[in-house]
């Protein structure tokens, strides 16, 4: 089996199932969990979302559910959500599965369906592209054509010298600049060798690897798009690579709402300071004149941002046996509301990166109450807040506050 999205969920479906004619899947990005992954990540549920992609562009002859409709009914994980999360831990079948950092929809799940797989033959790549330009890609397709012929038709190609993570590694360049790094090869996923480095709020807005000794805050407004997030950059005095998931945990409070929707970006500046987007077309594919990110358009399909993570505050709680030290799990199956003013401490996960900074350029960490990337739908889902939101969130650091970024050092391999 090979597709993408909705064809790739399916993959992960149907191998559970064992029917013993299936002999491999490459499923090319699509979600494992539904509601953690594509309609309530973080437990803040995308009613928008929802709405449009199950009310307006998936059609039939005959009755299905109406997820947006069970959404607004069932907003905390229950049975009918658990009957849509794929446990992948028994397939032992060969797997070729795909990811790309811009899409907000697939990323994390198939990581996660890829990683828990018990299957000793399995690969991972991740493209810099969007998900359907590398579908269409001639020389993916002929990948993908090798990895069949050696499950299918039992042919030895060598295809299992093939490495078992590839990686492409984004640097934001325009047109006249170095493009992403394409491929490059690992032992695994994440990378063994990483380093998770922690990086501690300051005051000033800047980043460190200590923690500074006295208490501090600071405060951004979280109930409008215009609204300026709370910021905090640290600078590279060498070059560095970032790959995999990175986590926040941040002490927070709310004086205006017994509840907040938090949500936290990594992004790239610059020499200059410039806030960078990276272009998900190659520039070799997009029209003469075409030279910048400020060339094209903010919509998700050809420009990515970077990683981000989502949490209600309400669904902190975590179960230890199911977490990581990266990825925390979320039960999502009940509220716990945080009194006007009290502080508590949220750990975010963000969905998996792969960034490479040169010396001179910056890691942007901000906080803010909306998410910070580029509309799936720009032309078909209105820009408005879809969320609890109410008046200003306060970032607790300092002494007792230990609130930091961590964030996945890796060496390059020798080229």
């Amino acid at each position: 089996m090979s597709g993408n999205s909705w064809l790739a969920t399916e993959q992960w479906a149907t191998a559970i199932a064992k029917p013993p004619s299936l002999k491999c899947i490459a499923p090319w990005e699509g979600f494992t969990d539904k509601y953690r992954d594509l309609i309530c990540r973080g437990g803040v549920p995308k009613n928008n979302f929802a709405s449009f992609i199950f009310n307006k562009t998936i059609r039939g002859r005959n009755d299905r559910e109406d997820i947006g409709e069970a959404l607004n009914k069932w907003p905390l994980f229950n049975g009918y959500w658990e009957d849509k999360v794929y446990d992948t831990s028994n397939l032992t079948l060969p797997i070729y599965a795909l990811v790309s950092y811009s899409s907000g929809n697939h990323g994390s799940g198939t990581v996660r369906g890829w990683n828990q797989a018990a299957s000793k033959d399995k690969w991972i790549r991740f493209h810099p592209t969007q998900e359907w330009f590398d579908l269409y890609t001639p020389r993916y397709i002929d990948d993908l054509q090798r990895f069949f012929d050696r499950y299918l038709k039992g042919i030895e190609n060598g295809w299992e010298e093939t490495p078992k993570a590839r990686v492409s590694i984004l640097t934001y360049g325009n047109r006249f600049e170095p493009g992403p790094m394409w491929d490059v090869p690992f032992a695994n996923y994440p990378i063994p060798s990483t380093e998770y480095r922690k990086l501690y709020l300051q005051d000033s807005g800047n980043l460190a690897t200590s923690l500074q000794a006295h208490e501090s805050f600071v405060a951004h407004h979280a109930d409008s798009y215009q609204a300026k997030p709370s910021e905090f950059v640290l600078t590279f005095d060498k070059a560095t690579s970032l790959v995999g998931h990175s986590k926040a945990e941040l002490w927070m409070s709310c004086k205006d709402k017994d509840d907040m929707d938090v949500y936290v970006s990594i992004r790239k500046l610059s020499k200059s300071g410039e806030v960078l987007e990276h272009v998900n077309v190659p520039w070799e594919s997009l029209p003469e004149g075409v030279n910048t990110q400020h060339d094209v358009p903010m919509a998700q399909t050809v420009k990515y941002t970077g990683p981000t993570g989502i949490l209600r505050a309400s669904h902190r709680a975590q179960v230890p046996e199911r977490s990581t030290a990266m990825i925390p799990y979320h039960p999502h199956d009940k509220e716990e509301k945080v009194p006007p003013g009290e502080i508590v401490k949220l750990e975010i996960s963000l969905w998996p990166m792969g960034i490479h900074f040169e010396a001179g350029e910056s890691l942007l960490f901000r906080v803010q109450g909306f998410i910070d990337t580029s509309s799936d739908f720009p032309s078909h889902i209105d820009k408005k807040l879809d969320n609890l939101n109410e008046g200003r969130h306060t970032i607790h650091f300092g002494g007792k506050y230990d609130s930091k970024v961590i964030v996945p050092i890796i060496a390059l391999p020798a080229q």
